[in-house]
């Protein structure tokens, strides 16, 4: 190749290893996910009130994520509006 100085070889070799540098650096670190849990082992659960931690059932899930009876989304109702007796003026 003129522009970089290098042969087709050189060039596809360069290419090859920056993209599997970039895959890799996509994926995260090796031993990531066993950091990350270790640091809640020690750092968060233990401050989180027993009756909090656990699993959610399969409905509060849904309601949390706004899932209708059926599996469809189901937009949330609208906030009720608050009244004020500040004046505004």
């Amino acid at each position: 190749m003129a522009l970089a100085n290098e042969t087709k070889t050189e060039a596809i070799r360069k290419a090859l290893l920056d993209r599997k540098s970039r895959l890799q650096a996509a994926v995260g670190r090796p031993g990531r996910k066993a950091q990350l849990l270790d640091y809640l082992g020690r750092s968060v659960w233990p401050k989180v009130p027993p009756g909090v931690l656990g699993r959610l059932s399969r409905k509060e899930e849904d309601a949390i994520l706004g899932y209708g009876p059926q599996g469809h989304f189901r937009p949330p109702a609208a906030a009720p509006r608050i009244e004020t007796t500040e004046e505004h003026g």
